[in-house]
């Protein structure tokens, strides 16, 4: 995850001191990692977190460890097989190309999206009963992941990046009455309109840091829904 420091002052004026405060007192979350079940996780999370490594790490990855994480998909690729509807299997066949294709052209931002696509896809199609967080946590995910990924293009595409920002502000809706912290819910709420104001000014370092702090608050999200889950109940049921 990217460090946000160095533009939290510039963040602060255009939004307030209030976010930042939150970001400090709020959200000082273990990371997702942490927090995370120590049961064995199902096949279509192991594949999701390979997928979302490999985006985080589009811009760095070696040769070495693509070709490792491409191995490690295709080794669950029969299991995934089974997991996932036809047509569903199908869109994650075409990412997992993608991903080598952009590979192989040298364009790491389109290995950071279509990565990062491949993990909402798998994400998706998780069973709710066996995942300790709202499907909408890892929307979110997806969201400051890929538009990282945009960023990091020579040439941003603002209209995917407003209507990725458009996305998650739809999958916070479903959620923020949920979030009974009102800090955390103060703060998502502010960075989804901080950075709709960065899309609509095109101002790449704000939503640079926007999309990492909104990365942030999501590790936030997911140790709250994990504290607050209910006995036999997936957290974020009704």
């Amino acid at each position: 995850m990217s460090s946000v420091g160095p533009l939290a002052g510039q963040f602060q004026d255009r939004f307030g001191s209030s976010l930042i405060l939150a970001l400090l007192i709020g959200v000082a979350c273990p990371s997702s990692a942490a927090t995370a079940s120590h049961s064995k996780p199902d096949v279509l999370s192991q594949a999701s977190e390979i997928a979302e490594q490999i985006s985080e790490n589009a811009l760095t990855i070696d040769a070495s460890a693509f070709r490792k994480s491409m191995s490690d998909i295709a080794g669950l690729d029969a299991r995934v097989t089974s997991a996932l509807p036809p047509d569903r299997k199908k869109a994650l066949d075409g990412l997992v190309a993608g991903m080598r294709a952009a590979w192989t052209a040298g364009d790491r931002s389109a290995l950071g999206v279509q990565s990062i696509t491949a993990y909402r896809l798998l994400q998706e199609a998780v069973p709710r009963g066996s995942k300790g967080v709202p499907v909408q946590v890892a929307q979110l995910d997806y969201v400051g992941f890929k538009v990282n990924a945009l960023l990091s293009s020579g040439s941003p595409n603002w209209t995917q990046i407003a209507a990725t920002v458009q996305e998650a502000q739809r999958w916070w809706a479903a959620i923020e009455p949920k979030t009974s912290d009102a800090t955390l819910k103060e703060a998502m709420t502010r960075t989804l309109l901080g950075m709709k104001d960065a899309s609509d000014q095109k101002d790449a370092k704000v939503m640079t840091f926007g999309a990492d702090l909104e990365l942030i608050l999501v590790d936030g999200l997911e140790t709250f829904f994990l504290a607050h889950a209910k006995p036999g109940m997936a957290p974020g049921s009704p």
